[in-house]
Formats: structure tokens, C-alpha cells, sequence
């Protein structure tokens, strides 16, 4: 199997060698770093209304909040690619930014 050469291409590669089945659904988190509590609860409500759950998270004593959108989706590079840049416009209009994402195993 080949994987673009970039980040997610990267992630993904390393997910296909442990095993993984990429064909597979599975829970996918993208978090967001957002400046503070307000503008993580406007992402909030956006990323819920286009269907994905949302969770916050304060991850220090400081005035940052992560925004953790989780949905349900086949790890490809595409869609996981389009999730990323969909996100990252309402982070960044929030005055956030893109920090990771993360796939869950399938069981």
C-alpha cells in the first residue's frame, strides 16, 4: 500500500504496519488548540452541527483550551486530509489552530 509523503501520508503508513485495517470505520479525533474557553465553545457548536461530537478540554492552568472533534470514518488520506482543512478554517477564524489527530483500533 502507498502513502503520500506528508504527515497524515506518514500516520497512516505507520498505522498499516502495525496491522491495522485501514478499510475499517473507526473513531478519528482532529484536535485544536484554541486561545480560549469562548472561542473553543463556538468551535464546539460548528463542528457538532456539521455531526461530529465534540469535547473540551483544558489541558493546563493557562487561557488555552483543546477542542477534540471525534467522527466515525475509514482512515483515508483523502477524507482524513478534507477533515483536517474543513476544521482547521473554523479553528483558525477562531483564532485556533491544528494540533493532531489520532485514529482509534478497531475491535
Amino acid at each position: 500500500m502507498e502513502f503520500p509523503s506528508d504527515t497524515t501520508g506518514t500516520a497512516l503508513r505507520q498505522l498499516h504496519v502495525r496491522g491495522e485495517d485501514l478499510s475499517e470505520p473507526r473513531e478519528i479525533e482532529f484536535v485544536h488548540v484554541m486561545p480560549t474557553r469562548v472561542a473553543a465553545e463556538q468551535m464546539a457548536s460548528q463542528v457538532r452541527a456539521l455531526g461530529f461530537t465534540a469535547k473540551l478540554h483544558q489541558p493546563g492552568n493557562g487561557d488555552v483550551w483543546e477542542l477534540i472533534a471525534t467522527t466515525f470514518m475509514v482512515p483515508t488520506h483523502g477524507e482524513i486530509t478534507y477533515t483536517e482543512i474543513r476544521l482547521s478554517q473554523i479553528a483558525r477564524d477562531l483564532g485556533g489552530r491544528e494540533d493532531a489527530w489520532h485514529a482509534f483500533r478497531t475491535f
